[in-house]
């Protein structure tokens, strides 16, 4: 079912890093990947049970071009205004700045619900 996703993340992310490396610009990328991964994700979460194949698969493309062209397009600058003997620690610390945004993006939307969840069940009382 991830296979569409893939190809097209697989894909964009090798044509933006050739364009990127042959008009010397990374940042167009980025705003051409936010837009279309948030397209795609958007219309992804339009899907209904009985959508058709070509809605899920159109769809997962184009969150995948999205994805693809400006996802990796974040580990550009380092390489661009580093030395070569720091562009491997600057990758990793952006990779892990990366993984750590998102762990805590995560954990501070759940304490949010679990709040509102709470909030709403003591409003409506134990039985009800």
């Amino acid at each position: 079912m991830l296979l569409p996703f893939t190809i097209s993340y697989t894909l964009a992310s090798a044509v933006a890093a050739s364009f990127a490396t042959w008009i010397g610009y990374f940042s167009p990328f980025m705003i051409f990947g936010s837009v279309f991964m948030g397209v795609g994700i958007g219309l992804l979460s339009c899907l209904k049970i009985n959508s058709s194949s070509a809605a899920w698969i159109g769809f997962q493309i184009i969150a995948g071009i999205g994805g693809g062209s400006g996802i990796p397009a974040a580990c550009m600058p380092p390489q661009v205004v580093l030395p070569a003997t720091e562009v491997s620690i600057g990758i990793g610390l952006l990779q892990f700045a990366m993984v750590m945004g998102s762990t805590h993006c995560c954990r501070f939307c759940t304490n949010s619900a679990l709040e509102q969840f709470e909030g709403a069940a003591e409003e409506g009382g134990a039985g009800s």
